[in-house]
């Protein structure tokens, strides 16, 4: 068992976004293969010790004081948004690995970035087989935040352009619409028991996002509810190649994601503890006058 520190802006259940839900999971089974994992915002001056391990999520407010700590742990980084922070190359220089949810995530990264090693993990939910095609009707739907970074003036647009197709929305915003198009139904926020419903339903997913995206949960629970799409090319969900045509393959290939995830990170450890054994015994051979035989690895070790 070792203790892993994993760093993010907000944890669920305080704060329910994907990126929130995503990393519950991971956690999760982190914990069930029995490390003990320590919650640490961004933004709290309380900065465990005896850390084995660091896992760097989403850190948009991450405070100076906390770069400098997670600068002596060894980390990677598990990435959810496509923004640059100012921290980000000191962070990405002294990571020994960089998990992204996507192809199209990576490159947005290799573009901008020196990146360490690096490894594309899907996104995955909780209780997969529960999503499933319902009775469809002809409607599109569409669940997120109504923000203009989410593409919301594009779904709107497209209402216009297409005024036939009712089209559900539901969401939270911050912002008073008016004069939307009769075919435009804003449904506010609804229980997730009740999304698979809808999603389930629903014949058409409308997800038109405004800027390039990393692998949107929204866009997982509709391909899995059976849902078609009215989308673009912003979306990095289809950027893997995957049997897309067969949903029953897709589920058990992101059922495996947190397996993949920490399995790498266990190796990462594995590594560290061989070449301590290593140092002791060439030490203790020290101590006795006697020739080491142990081959020391090149592992980089922070």
């Amino acid at each position: 068992m070792s203790r892993i520190g994993w760093l993010a802006d907000y944890f669920s259940p305080a704060f329910n976004g994907g990126a929130e839900i995503s990393n519950a999971l991971f956690i999760k089974e982190g914990r069930r293969r029995g490390h003990d994992i320590v919650e640490v915002n961004t933004f709290d001056y309380n900065m465990p010790p005896d850390l084995d391990y660091c896992v760097a999520s989403n850190t948009g407010l991450i405070e100076p004081h906390k770069i400098n700590w997670l600068l002596k742990q060894r980390y990677i980084m598990r990435l959810h948004d496509i923004r640059s922070m100012p921290h980000y190359a000191k962070l990405f220089r002294f990571a020994e690995a960089v998990v992204f949810l996507s192809p199209l995530h990576e490159l947005l990264f290799k573009e901008r970035y020196r990146l360490p090693q690096t490894l594309q993990i899907p996104n995955t939910l909780e209780n997969i087989n529960q999503y499933k095609p319902l009775k469809k009707k002809h409607r599109a739907v569409y669940v997120g935040n109504l923000a203009p970074h989410k593409g919301f003036p594009n779904i709107i647009n497209y209402a216009w352009a297409n005024p036939k197709l009712p089209i559900d929305c539901y969401g939270k915003s911050d912002a008073t619409f008016q004069n939307l198009p009769s075919n435009l139904h804003l449904k506010g926020t609804v229980p997730h028991t009740k999304i698979l419903k809808i999603l389930g339903e629903a014949e058409y997913f409308i997800f038109l996002l405004s800027e390039p995206g990393t692998f949107s949960l929204s866009m997982l629970e509709a391909y899995l509810c059976g849902c078609r799409f009215i989308t673009n090319e912003y979306e990095g969900m289809w950027t893997w190649n995957m049997p897309w045509t067969n949903r029953s393959q897709i589920k058990k290939l992101l059922q495996k994601a947190p397996t993949v995830f920490w399995e790498f990170i266990e190796k990462r450890i594995a590594l560290e503890q061989e070449e301590i054994m290593l140092i002791e015994k060439c030490r203790e051979a020290a101590t006795k006058n006697e020739a080491c035989s142990a081959v020391i690895p090149n592992i980089q070790v922070r």
